[in-house]
């Protein structure tokens, strides 16, 4: 009943700002991506995919049924993050033993579903659905130990394995768990340090090997196994990284996101510590391991940092930071006043009631409730009068996937065999560019301008759509239209094939949109 009310809860707290951020970016290449796959475009091989791919193909369904309604799929992904609430709390619950009169768990699971700006709402559904699978790896990683099965440590390899198809930082995690099953295998048997854990560490990894070898085999299968490697690893070590100030401020901006979470995180540590100190199984530390581990790999070997890296974590720092909370209410309900109450646990309580003071009282200002974006107002309007001028069955071309899901058309991607971009960012010219933090970097180089014409038109792409100004999104529609140093833009040979029929401005939007249809 309490779980379901928390979920209840949760649901309402967070529709109320489910259209408050933009459609577009990150979340709208995504979705196009799958809507893409899902009309039979080739993964890789006609479609440039920056990630593995169960996560565009675990969207597929959903965001065709949705056929452009931005709230059902956002509705979808909300659902997503209210699965893996549930699934934490069956983790938490192994953690702690099934003890269903542990308030720990209720604790935790309110903290991760209720707290205001949870990745839900802030990233793109392929990071909401990676958790899914990390979460039930830790759930079968947990329960394969304390019961002493293999079988499950390899369902949780397998869980691991999808994780790594969806996105590669889940080799973070895998390293963390292997890392925690060694450590916590010698400490049980300190006197046989030779004992490893052998059989375990194979069931892991064994499970986490057949997951990857199965979805290598269906890239294969669609012909697209160097485009696959060539986009997801290769594209990825030729990006500009970030510089140490650009790392600095995105890991700035992770921590202050969920700041009060970590600082009831430090303090329950501490206490998840001392409960193993006085003979609580070392397994309740898992999460911390998780987190410290994870932190660490994330901020110190990509090359890119965002802020929203870190949120697949959230379900393990709600553990450990539920501890201050877990002890404010055994204070607050206690009759018995024989238990001891030292400086400490009024320490913890009232760090506890001040940190959820501070969500409480700062989350109507930094939250847009019942609004949409005017960014996602504007990709509507133009994706809306672009399936209007067009067919079906013809192409168009627009750096911006939200636009393209919108009319229910395929953008027409360049000519190119290894990098068919077919929604992109201004980092793909050989032009020095500027990125959404302010920092000027060298372009890939890896398409050119004359990619593009020479797609459009060798397929009669029927409708061009070119996005200028600055704004939230870099798009590289300013360098392919004006062109770069040494190179020309496409300006002139539109102009010659297209004729404009409509410009579109917004309120609050700082883009202008520039319609093109084919002569």
């Amino acid at each position: 009943m309490i779980v379901s009310a928390i979920l209840v809860a949760s649901f309402l707290s967070h529709f109320a700002t489910i259209s408050g951020s933009g459609f577009l970016s990150d979340e709208s290449v995504y979705s196009y991506a799958a809507y893409a796959i899902g009309r039979g475009v080739v993964p890789y091989a006609q479609i440039m995919l920056a990630h593995p791919p169960i996560g565009y193909l675990s969207l597929i369904i959903p965001v065709i049924l949705a056929q452009g309604n931005v709230v059902l799929i956002r509705i979808y992904n909300l659902g997503s993050y209210l699965l893996i609430a549930v699934i934490s709390f069956w983790f938490y619950r192994a953690l702690r033993e099934g003890s269903s009169g542990s308030f720990g768990s209720l604790a935790s699971l309110a903290l991760f579903s209720l707290y205001p700006t949870s990745f839900a709402m802030t990233t793109p559904i392929e990071f909401t659905v990676f958790d899914i699978p990390i979460l039930l790896a830790s759930v079968f990683f947990v329960t394969g130990i304390t019961r002493g099965s293999n079988r499950r440590l390899l369902v949780s390899g397998l869980f691991v394995g999808i994780a790594s198809m969806i996105w590669y930082p889940a080799a973070f995690f895998a390293i963390s768990l292997l890392g925690f099953l060694v450590a916590y295998h010698l400490g049980k048997h300190r006197n046989q340090p030779r004992l490893f854990p052998l059989k375990q560490l194979l069931s892991l990894a064994v499970g986490a090997c057949s997951a990857v070898a199965l979805v290598l085999m269906l890239i294969l299968s669609w012909g697209a196994l160097p485009n696959f490697f060539a986009q997801t690893v290769t594209f990825e070590s030729i990006r500009a990284g970030f510089t140490l100030g650009e790392r600095l401020r995105h890991i700035g901006l992770a921590v202050s996101q969920f700041l009060p979470m970590f600082v009831l995180a430090a303090v329950g540590g501490l206490e998840l510590v001392r409960r193993v100190r006085n003979g609580a199984d070392t397994l309740v530390l898992l999460p911390v391991w998780v987190v410290l581990v994870n932190l660490g790999l994330l901020f110190t070997i990509p090359k890119i940092v965002l802020n929203h890296y870190v949120v697949y974590l959230t379900p393990f720092i709600a553990f450990i930071a539920a501890g201050p909370v877990e002890r404010l209410v055994q204070m607050a309900v206690s009759r018995n006043r024989a238990i001891k109450r030292g400086t400490y646990h009024y320490f913890q309580g009232a760090l506890a009631v001040s940190m959820i003071a501070i969500v409480i009282l700062t989350y109507p200002f930094g939250s847009a409730m019942f609004q949409t974006s005017p960014y996602t107002v504007s990709n509507q309007a133009v994706g809306q009068y672009v399936m209007s001028i067009t067919l079906p069955n013809e192409t168009i071309w627009t750096s911006e996937g939200g636009i393209a899901y919108f009319a229910t058309r395929l953008i027409q991607a360049p000519n190119s065999t290894t990098w068919p971009f077919q929604a992109a960012y201004n980092d793909i010219f050989s032009a020095t560019y500027v990125d959404s933090d302010g920092i000027s970097h060298n372009g890939l180089g890896v398409v050119s301008p004359a990619d593009f014409v020479n797609a459009w038109q060798s397929h009669g792409t029927k409708v061009l759509v070119f996005i200028l100004g600055d704004g939230p999104v870099p798009y590289p529609d300013d360098f392919l239209w004006n062109g770069f140093p040494g190179t020309g833009g496409v300006a002139t040979w539109v102009g010659q094939n297209y004729r404009e029929v409509k410009v579109f401005t917004f309120p609050n939007v700082s883009y202008q949109y520039f319609v093109w249809l084919m002569k």
